[in-house]
């Protein structure tokens, strides 16, 4: 049974999510729309099974789940209150390491 979690989003994935789905958008029409839908398939199973992805190496608590069919990764933290922290939207090409930044 699934348990109801509050999820949050810092202000740099947002913008991350938002770039991508632009940029997927201006390469071929539809191709942003269904980013988004390979996005929400991702923040459900996150939210289904928070405990089950990976834990990023060096980073306490924080753990990545892949993207099925883009080069994406959704970096988060789950909170001991349950909530799930979306850290990043991390490209794969991109610094590993940019979404430990501040926001």
């Amino acid at each position: 049974m699934s348990q109801s979690r509050r999820l949050m989003f810092r202000p740099g994935a947002r913008v991350e999510i938002r770039e991508a789905r632009l940029w997927y958008e201006a390469q071929v029409g539809g191709l942003g729309s269904r980013f988004l839908a390979d996005l929400d398939a991702t923040l459900a199973r996150v939210i289904e099974q928070p405990a089950s992805f990976r834990m990023v190496e060096n980073a306490d608590g924080v753990r990545r789940a892949l993207l099925k069919r883009f080069p994406y990764s959704l970096v988060y933290h789950l909170t001991p209150s349950g909530e799930i922290v979306v850290l990043a939207c991390a490209h794969h090409r991109r610094d590993p390491n940019a979404w430990r930044l501040p926001p």
